[in-house]
C-alpha cells in the first residue's frame, strides 16, 4: 500500500528544472571549520515555476536546506533573493555565527507587493519572519501595512526578533520611481 508521503515525494521528484542560477556561494572559516552557504534559483522546466535551494555546510557536510517554490503563477513569477539581507554575524559574544536571508515569492502582475520571508538559522534552528514589502512612490507608500510576523521560534528569541524586526524595514523597501 503507498502511503500520501510516498506519493507526495514521487511527485516532488519528478519536478525537474531546466536551467540553475547560482546567486550566492558564500564561505568562511571559524574554530568549528569550513562553512559554506549556497543559495541557487532553477526555472522549472516547462516553465511552470522557479525554486529556490539554500543549503548551508560545515566541512563539506550538509547542516541543513531550505527550499522553496513558486509555482502555477497566471501572471508574472517573483523569486528574488534580496542581497543586502544575506549575512552571516554574532549578535553577542557568547554565540555562534547566524545565518540571514530574505527572499520575495510570489505571484505578481504589474506594481504589486510581494510576500517577503526573511530566515535566520542558529545552531541549525530556523527562525522566521514573514510580511509583504512595502512599495515606495512619489504618491506615498503602499503595501506591507501588516508589518511583518514572526515564526513561533522567533518570538521566544528576543535578541534576534529585535535585530531582525530592525532591518525589515530596509530588507522589505522596494522604491520605486515613476
Amino acid at each position: 500500500m503507498i502511503n500520501k508521503m510516498s506519493i507526495f515525494l514521487i511527485v516532488l521528484i519528478s519536478v525537474s528544472v531546466s536551467a540553475s542560477e547560482e546567486i550566492i556561494d558564500k564561505n568562511w572559516y571559524n574554530s568549528s571549520g569550513a562553512h559554506s552557504l549556497v543559495i541557487m534559483k532553477d526555472k522549472l522546466k516547462g516553465n511552470t515555476g522557479e525554486h529556490l535551494f539554500v543549503k548551508k555546510t560545515t566541512n563539506g557536510k550538509q547542516d541543513w536546506v531550505l527550499n522553496d517554490y513558486v509555482l502555477s503563477c497566471d501572471n508574472d513569477i517573483e523569486l528574488h533573493v534580496i542581497d543586502s539581507s544575506v549575512e552571516v554575524r554574532s549578535l553577542s559574544s557568547n554565540e555562534g555565527d547566524i545565518i540571514f536571508f530574505a527572499y520575495k515569492a510570489g505571484c505578481v502582475g504589474g506594481i504589486d507587493p510581494v510576500p517577503i520571508k526573511y530566515f535566520s538559522y542558529k545552531d541549525g534552528v530556523k527562525y522566521a519572519l514573514r510580511g509583504e514589502e512595502t512599495i515606495q512612490t512619489p504618491n506615498g507608500n503602499y503595501g506591507g501595512e501588516g508589518g511583518p510576523i514572526p515564526g513561533r521560534s522567533l518570538k521566544k528569541n528576543t535578541i534576534l526578533y529585535k535585530y531582525m524586526q530592525d532591518r525589515w524595514k530596509d530588507i522589505a523597501l522596494r522604491k520605486y520611481e515613476e
